[in-house]
């Protein structure tokens, strides 16, 4: 899980979660990030979740 700062576009942490599968990672994820913080979610080199807005189809 990276948390970002919106305003440079940049990565202020990086913490690994352990979970069973996708729904549970974005799940942790946002109980995490339950003020609101952007965040985003990768499982190796795939974008699990994230909830900056990129134009794109909306995430789960």
């Amino acid at each position: 899980m990276y948390t970002l700062d919106k305003a440079r576009g940049t990565i202020k942490l990086g913490t690994d979660l352990e979970a069973s599968d996708d729904g549970e990672a974005i799940e942790l994820g946002k109980a995490a990030h339950s003020e609101g913080g952007a965040f985003e979610l990768w499982c190796a080199q795939r974008l699990v979740f994230s909830n900056l807005e990129r134009g794109g189809p909306p995430q789960v």
